[in-house]
């Protein structure tokens, strides 16, 4: 049976949000008999360390971070038709590849995000995100409104880490989730995208 429920797209920021259905859309339009839904958006970090203890990530959401940590990806189940009534999901990589294609386009039109099957080391094809040095930037932009002033270069540098320990009273200046859900708590996250 086709299910045609999202997973919870509230978890992901409007701009993303906003490019699911045209993602769907393309997809098929292009391909015939296939659709996408979003399987899994935001990752908690009880999940994360879940996934990393099962060994389907490399990230453990502590000293490593998935772009699932914070609400700047997703992943897609593809299901294909095999008749009138019958709708499986299909994980065969090569259905992936074309979602890369579309992604690549939405990339050359100027959207900032990038596919998971472009990764380098590892091939992740059911994977959506923006890019690290969006999110970066307006982590940057974010800090710069809570009043800590910083160029919005998408580079995680020195003073960027440094406003983001004076910004959580703490000594990790990573462009963290807890640094994300801090911003968004008072009002100074900008939205990714947007």
């Amino acid at each position: 049976m086709l299910d045609t429920t999202d997973s919870d797209l509230a978890h992901l920021l409007p701009s993303l949000r906003g490019l699911v259905p045209v993602i769907q859309e393309r997809y098929a339009d292009e391909h015939r008999g296939y659709r996408l839904f979003v399987a899994e958006t935001r990752r908690t970090t009880e999940e994360q360390a879940r996934r990393f203890a099962d060994g389907s990530t490399r990230c453990d959401g502590v000293r490593r971070f998935s772009m699932h940590n914070f609400p700047v990806s997703y992943a897609v189940d593809l299901w294909v038709q095999e008749d009138v009534a019958t709708w499986r999901v299909t994980w065969a990589m090569r259905h992936y590849d074309n979602l890369g294609a579309i992604i690549h386009d939405l990339a050359a039109e100027g959207h900032a995000i990038e596919w998971g099957g472009g990764f380098r080391g590892f091939y992740d094809g059911p994977h959506v995100q923006v890019t690290k040095a969006v999110l970066h930037a307006d982590l940057q932009r974010s800090l710069t409104s809570a009043g800590y002033p910083l160029v919005a270069d998408g580079v995680w540098g020195l003073r960027s880490r440094t406003a983001a320990r004076a910004f959580t009273h703490s000594d990790d200046g990573r462009a963290s989730p807890a640094l994300f859900a801090e911003l968004a708590t008072h009002g100074h996250l900008v939205d990714v995208l947007g």
